[in-house]
């Protein structure tokens, strides 16, 4: 009788530790998973802010935003790349097409898979490759805005991040945007540089819920970004 309670309570034990181990492996999975998520967010930040600047650089050396310049053929031969009208604004599409070859003709930013040749590609990042990104003015060229810019307090040029090759689906969870947000600009949903546009499936409710600020309780893509890079 004492051997068999023995045998029951090392099996016991046992069991105890087996669970225990469970439950650090466990932990230490979802860890290492918090962990690999955040280093692609913000090596995506880094991204971002790095084309951005490439487009500011652009903008300083040819006095022109990447897609709009009118002497890209000049440049770099009219069989890779079309001329912008110069009005300032980077319009859909064709403009927008054309400011990746433009960056990518002015050695600014790497060929990513970009096409070599017109009409070019939307932008693609190292760190998450389901975000495409496209610079386009919030403005059509008959000047009415397009449709979603709600909260751009501004007409300007933008970068807009999307899971399609217009930039326009839900890519973001609203606490991944969230994220980048505070570290780019204020953290907030609908106002400063980065909101989010109201186009594509996006809504208010799927990114900012009931309230104005990023719901940070959804967690099933909800929001595009729009940076004003202006």
């Amino acid at each position: 009788m004492v051997v068999n309670a023995m045998k029951k309570a090392f099996s016991l034990i046992e069991l105890a530790i087996v669970l225990t181990a469970i439950a650090l492996l466990t932990i230490s999975v979802t860890t290492a998973s918090k962990l690999t998520h955040y280093a692609e967010l913000n090596k995506l930040t880094t991204e971002i802010q790095e084309l951005h600047n490439s487009y500011k650089l652009f903008t300083l050396k040819y006095e022109a935003r990447p897609g709009d310049f009118t002497k890209a053929e000049d440049f770099w031969g009219s069989s890779d790349v079309d001329n912008g009208d110069g009005d300032g604004r980077v319009e859909w599409t064709d403009e927008s097409y054309n400011a990746s070859l433009h960056l990518v003709k002015a050695k600014l930013i790497a060929n990513r898979n970009y096409k070599d040749a017109k009409p070019g590609y939307e932008f693609r990042f190292d760190s998450i490759a389901q975000v495409k990104g496209k610079f386009m003015h919030n403005l059509q060229t008959n000047g009415t805005s397009f449709d979603g810019f709600n909260y751009l307090s501004k007409d300007t040029n933008t970068l807009s991040l999307g899971a399609d090759e217009n930039a326009l689906t839900a890519v973001f969870i609203p606490k991944d945007l969230h994220y980048i947000d505070k570290k780019i600009d204020d953290g907030q949903a609908r106002s400063g540089k980065i909101i989010y546009r109201i186009i594509s499936g996006v809504t208010d409710s799927t990114c900012t819920g009931s309230g104005t600020t990023y719901d940070l309780t959804i967690t099933t893509p909800g929001c595009n970004m729009v940076y004003d890079v202006e």
